[in-house]
């Protein structure tokens, strides 16, 4: 009975379809955020490589300023996922976390949720350990600890890989400066498309998985007559500041 289950489970392998394969993007970007700016800055970036999205991590490495006046979402095609919002601020604390930037993963799967991480900047700056994204999709003006969470990562399963990220932030509190550094995705694709090829994935019954890493360039924030059209929003609609 062992062997024939041997023999089953090796026969299944052999015909086991592609998985999931891992690309790595990191986009080196050293902007300020504009302080106490609803109006915020947005990193787009094209990504050329496409698959069918399984899972999706986010790095995010910011300096300086005041991690509670961050609000950042990512959008790409009908994905949309809050990733900050105001970290530490409820009903202990109308400003948040008053810790200067943070070098942080961002995992659905993680056990801790960032926005009460604790006010320990030291713990921020550990890209190794990770946090579930804020997922708050409230008026940053508004946002409280025990908030409703709906706008995760996981928006993104099952999309293209392929076309334009965007990164929105806004710093929505003057008085301190951050700094985006740069940030980055780690996507579990399907399948992969490069060069007019499809890239042969590992099997299911073989654990390791291929690892293609692209360093984009930065593309400045569209503009028009001068003035960011790009505004903070919640429920997928534009805001102002109060």
């Amino acid at each position: 009975m062992r062997k024939r289950f041997i023999g089953l489970l090796a026969a299944f392998c052999a015909l086991a379809p592609a998985q999931a394969a891992l690309l790595s993007y990191t986009f080196n970007v050293g902007a300020a955020i504009p302080d106490g700016s609803s109006s915020g800055y947005v990193n787009s970036q094209d990504i050329g490589p496409s698959g069918i999205i399984g899972d999706i991590n986010v790095r995010l490495n910011f300096s300086g300023g005041f991690n509670g006046d961050l609000y950042v979402y990512l959008t790409h095609g009908s994905g949309f996922s809050v990733l900050l919002n105001r970290v530490g601020r409820g009903s202990g604390s109308s400003v948040g976390y008053g810790d200067a930037g943070m070098n942080v993963t961002l995992d659905g799967a993680a056990s801790g949720d960032i926005h009460t991480y604790g006010g320990n900047g030291g713990a921020l700056f550990a890209p190794s350990v990770s946090f579930q994204p804020d997922g708050r999709n409230v008026s940053p003006f508004t946002v409280q600890t025990d908030g409703a969470r709906s706008a995760f990562l996981s928006s993104f399963n099952g999309l293209e890989t392929g076309g334009s990220w965007n990164l929105f932030v806004a710093d929505v509190v003057s008085g301190d400066q951050s700094q985006l550094v740069s940030w980055g995705m780690d996507i579990e694709a399907r399948r992969i498309h490069q060069g007019g090829q499809t890239t042969a994935l590992q099997p299911f019954c073989e654990r390791k998985r291929p690892v293609l890493a692209w360093s984009g360039k930065v593309r400045e924030p569209h503009l028009f007559g001068g003035a960011m059209r790009h505004r903070i929003k919640w429920l997928g609609k534009p805001v102002n500041s109060p």
